[in-house]
C-alpha cells in the first residue's frame, strides 16, 4: 500500500486540480494516495473505513453533493470527527481557503488542535511550498519509522476464503458497509468495512482466492499482511468434519492446532507403497484457545444462528467443537483416508485445504505477525455421501460465528 493516504475535502474541481498537480510534483508520488470528497457527508463516509494521514479540508464546504456551500460547513465536519468515535480522525489537518476572513474567524479553532489553516491562492506559490513540506515530512518520518522496526498492525482483521461465490458472499453479507477496494498491480478484488457495536469498532479487511488448495491461500494470506498488516487473520467458509457423537453439518470447528497431514516421505517395500507422515503442527495462539473455550463454555451464538436461518429446514441443533484439524491437497470423499489421518491425531475435528496455509504464512511471517484462526463449520464428511446439500449453511453459520466472535472477544488495534 502507499504510505500516505491523503484526503482532499473541497467542492472546487480547479482548487482541487491544483492541489492535486501540487502533489504530484514531490518526487516520491509513488508514496502518496489520494482520495477526493466534495462534500460533508461523502467525506464522512470515507472517514468511517479509512484512517488518513493529511486531510486538506475546504472551510465553506456543501453538506451533500450538488448542493449550495456552507459558510461553515468544514468546521461542522471537524466537529463530527472529533466528537464521535466512528470517525477516525485524521492524523494532520490543513485548513486551505481562498477567504481572508474565513482565516481570521478561524485562526485559534486551527491552533488549539496544532492545525494549519493556509491561504489559498491561484496566483501565489506560498500554499504550495507550505504543503509539500508537510508532505515531505510526513513521508520522511513513516520512512523513519518502518527503516527501525517499529511497524504497527493496521486493520483489525482479515478474513479469507477459498471460494468467492459461498463463503466470502456470506462474510459480505455481513453488516459492514463494504466497499470494494483495489490495489495497483494487484489483481486480487478487497473488500473493506467496519465490524461494530456500541463499544468497539473493528476495519476490517476480506477477500477470496481465485482457487481452493494451501498454495493460493499461503499468496493470498501473504498479500493481506504486506498490504493491510492486520492484526488478526480469520479462516472462513466450509470444511470435511470427522464423524463423530455430537456433530452435524454446519456445526462450528475451531481449531487448536493444524497440520499438512501430505508432508511425509513416500517409499516401497516389496512392491508396496509406504507413506511415513512428517507432521509439524501448528497450535493455535493461547488467548484463542481460551476464547473457543469461553464461547463454547457459555454456549454462545449458537442458538440465535441456529434460528436466524431460514433457508432450509434444518432438523439438528447447531454446535461447536474444538480440536485438531488437519489439511491437504485433497478433496476427500472416502472414510478409509480419514482413518489414515486420524492415525496421527485420534481426536481429529475436521480436514481442509487451506488452514495449515493460512497458520504457517501468518507464524513465520515478519513483524507485525498477525494472529491467525480458522472457524470453518461442517459441510460434509469427507465420505461417499459429500455433496452440496448444506454448503450454503454452513457458509452461513462460520461466518456468523466469526462475527459475533469478534465483537465478543477480540479487540481493536489502539489508535
Amino acid at each position: 500500500m502507499n504510505m500516505i493516504k491523503i484526503l482532499i475535502v473541497d467542492d472546487s474541481d480547479l482548487k482541487i486540480r491544483n492541489i492535486l498537480k501540487s502533489i504530484e510534483d514531490i518526487i516520491d508520488i509513488h508514496k502518496i494516495s489520494c482520495d477526493v470528497s466534495s462534500d460533508r457527508i461523502n467525506a464522512l463516509r470515507l472517514l468511517k473505513i479509512n484512517q488518513y494521514d493529511l486531510m486538506i479540508l475546504d472551510i465553506r464546504l456543501p453538506n451533500r453533493f450538488g448542493e449550495d456551500s456552507i459558510e461553515n460547513g468544514g468546521l461542522k465536519l471537524l466537529n463530527e470527527l472529533e466528537a464521535n468515535k466512528k470517525y477516525f480522525l485524521p492524523f494532520h489537518i490543513i485548513g486551505l481557503t481562498g477567504y481572508e476572513d474565513v482565516i481570521k474567524n478561524n485562526k485559534n479553532r486551527f491552533e488549539n488542535s496544532l492545525w494549519f489553516l493556509i491561504k489559498y491562492s491561484e496566483s501565489h506559490e506560498d500554499w504550495k511550498i507550505k504543503l509539500r513540506n508537510k508532505l515531505i515530512y510526513l513521508i520522511s518520518s513513516k520512512t523513519y519509522l518502518k527503516s527501525n522496526d517499529k511497524l504497527c498492525y493496521d486493520y483489525d482483521i482479515g478474513i479469507i476464503t477459498a471460494i468467492q461465490d459461498s463463503e466470502l458472499k456470506k462474510i459480505l453479507e455481513l453488516p459492514a458497509n463494504w466497499m470494494e477496494y483495489k490495489i495497483s498491480n494487484d489483481n486480487v478484488t478487497y473488500f473493506v468495512g467496519i465490524f461494530k457495536n456500541d463499544t468497539k469498532s473493528f476495519r476490517v479487511v476480506a477477500a477470496s482466492s481465485n482457487q481452493m488448495g494451501m498454495t493460493s491461500s499461503t499468496l493470498l494470506t501473504s498479500k493481506l499482511i504486506s498490504n493491510f498488516h492486520p492484526h488478526y487473520i480469520i479462516m472462513a467458509g466450509k470444511a470435511a468434519g470427522v464423524k463423530q457423537d455430537g456433530l452435524n453439518y454446519g456445526d462450528i470447528l475451531l481449531p487448536i492446532l493444524t497440520w499438512d497431514y501430505s508432508t511425509g516421505k513416500l517409499s516401497e517395500n516389496e512392491n508396496i507403497e509406504i507413506f511415513e507422515p512428517e507432521n509439524k503442527p501448528i497450535p493455535i495462539n493461547d488467548e484463542i484457545e481460551f476464547f473457543f473455550n469461553e464461547a463454547i463454555r457459555k454456549n454462545l451464538f449458537l442458538h440465535s444462528i441456529r434460528n436466524s436461518w431460514n433457508r432450509q429446514n434444518i432438523q439438528f441443533e447447531l454446535n461447536a467443537k474444538m480440536g485438531p484439524f488437519a489439511s491437504g491437497p485433497l478433496v476427500i470423499t472416502t472414510s478409509n483416508k480419514i482413518d489414515q489421518i486420524k492415525e496421527y491425531q485420534r481426536k481429529l475435528i475436521g480436514i481442509d485445504m487451506e488452514t495449515y496455509a493460512v497458520f504457517y504464512t501468518c507464524f513465520y511471517s515478519s513483524l507485525p505477525k498477525p494472529v491467525a484462526i480458522s472457524i470453518k463449520s461442517i459441510s460434509d464428511f469427507a465420505d461417499i455421501e459429500k455433496d452440496d446439500t448444506y454448503e450454503e449453511y454452513a457458509c452461513y453459520t462460520s461466518s456468523q460465528f466469526i462475527y459475533n466472535f469478534i465483537l465478543e472477544f477480540l479487540e481493536p488495534v489502539s489508535r
